[in-house]
């Protein structure tokens, strides 16, 4: 117990330490004391409440390599930004919620913008998926952005207390009420009847990879980028994949604009091509899953692939497999008898008839 107790008061001398030479490096750019004091002392407060998620921005060393104006309106910025018990206290009053953006109100009802799965979490409706699941939430957020539109007035078991909107690529709509109903959305609610202010919903393409958000311009551009999990870009529209990309799980690009595949790209999963427009295949690709290029222009394919499991061809083009070909599993091909390939090949052959 002794020793615990004096391993916590040279942590604390340590961290006051920090804070005191970070304090003098800040006069030193000739801020004013009384400043740098009540901006220090409030950073603390904040930390210690655990109101400051990123890891990095919870140590003092780290704003001592920055300039004060960005402590201070990282502070302020803070002190704006409701805390999440106060949130769930009551989440149908006006917040300043992090991860999502006000967009109006009137007497009944309020709008925001979610922009990251806590925002969510903490104004959704827990009967939700995009709320009960953080990898729910950020595969959608692909293909679709959310508006969660929030009754002051009406009573928690009401049908109407909570709704969620969601709008895509095309303008399409969807609504959701307080307990998912329907299951599929329904594209239009009594919208003047429930008095619900007008606003102008609009679609961002938003790519999240490890919790971070990526607009599709920052996301081609990140190379070697590592993905932990999977990879949902399905339907989206996606054009273009970073160098180098590394996905741990599976990667979905079926029904995307995508015309090629980078080289270096490894995949952990499955790797799904179908109804694509790509026509070739980089040398070197790794698939430790299954790789689906029915619907595709893929005509031949590179002489070192290889595929973790099954390797679908089904409708494609392809009538001849290189000796180089590893496949784990079975091939899937329309007709067999036109595969030109090895001996080895030919056993893992099936026919899979194409409609």
């Amino acid at each position: 117990m002794l020793k615990k107790r004096i391993i916590a008061a040279l942590k604390k001398v340590l961290v006051e330490s920090d804070f005191k030479s970070i304090e003098k490096k800040f006069l030193n750019q000739g801020i004013e004391k009384e400043e740098v004091k009540k901006t220090l002392e409030v950073f603390k407060e904040l930390r210690d409440k655990h109101r400051i998620r990123n890891l990095e921005e919870k140590n003092i060393d780290f704003w001592g390599n920055k300039d004060f104006d960005e402590l201070k309106n990282f502070v302020s910025t803070l002190l704006k930004t409701s805390s999440k018990t106060s949130i769930r206290k009551d989440t149908h009053k006006k917040h300043v919620v992090d991860g999502a953006e006000f967009i109006t109100e009137n007497s009944d009802w309020l709008v925001y913008k979610i922009n990251d799965y806590n925002a969510s979490d903490l104004l959704g409706s827990r009967d939700w998926c995009i709320v009960r699941d953080k990898d729910d939430f950020e595969s959608h957020s692909t293909k679709m952005t959310f508006y969660y539109i929030l009754s002051k007035n009406r009573d928690k078991e009401d049908a109407w207390y909570k709704i969620a909107l969601s709008i895509d690529s095309k303008g399409r709509k969807l609504y959701w009420d307080n307990y998912d109903q329907p299951p599929s959305g329904s594209s239009t609610i009594p919208l003047k009847e429930l008095k619900i202010p007008e606003f102008k919903a609009t679609f961002e393409f938003v790519i999240i990879v490890n919790g971070k958000k990526f607009t599709e311009k920052e996301f081609i551009a990140t190379k070697g980028l590592k993905v932990d999990g999977y990879l949902y870009l399905r339907d989206t529209p996606i054009t273009k994949l970073p160098e180098g990309l590394k996905v741990g799980g599976f990667l979905d690009l079926s029904s995307t604009q995508i015309t090629e595949l980078p080289e270096g790209l490894k995949v952990g999963g499955f790797l799904d091509l179908s109804d694509t427009e790509i026509t070739k295949l980089p040398e070197g690709l790794t698939v430790g899953g299954n790789l689906i290029l029915m619907g595709t222009q893929i005509s031949e394919l590179p002489e070192k692939l290889k595929v973790g499991k099954d390797l679908y061809l089904w409708g494609t083009k392809i009538t001849v497999l290189p000796e180089g070909l590893e496949v784990g599993c079975a091939i899937d091909v329309t007709d067999k008898r036109k595969i030109e390939c090895s001996e080895a090949l030919r056993e893992k052959l099936r026919s899979t008839p194409f409609n």
